[in-house]
């Protein structure tokens, strides 16, 4: 769980950055985020 909070973290830092640099609007930041995590579905097990 540590790791995918993580990777939420920088990838929406890197995804802000991303919208700054091509002048699109940039969200509020959100004092009380929400993270839900999902376990992958594996192809072809049933």
């Amino acid at each position: 769980v540590e790791d995918c909070l993580y990777k939420a973290k920088w990838g929406m830092e890197e995804h802000t950055s991303l919208l700054k640099e091509r002048g699109l609007p940039v969200p509020k930041r959100n004092p009380n985020p929400t993270v839900t995590i999902k376990n992958a579905k594996l192809a072809g097990v049933s």
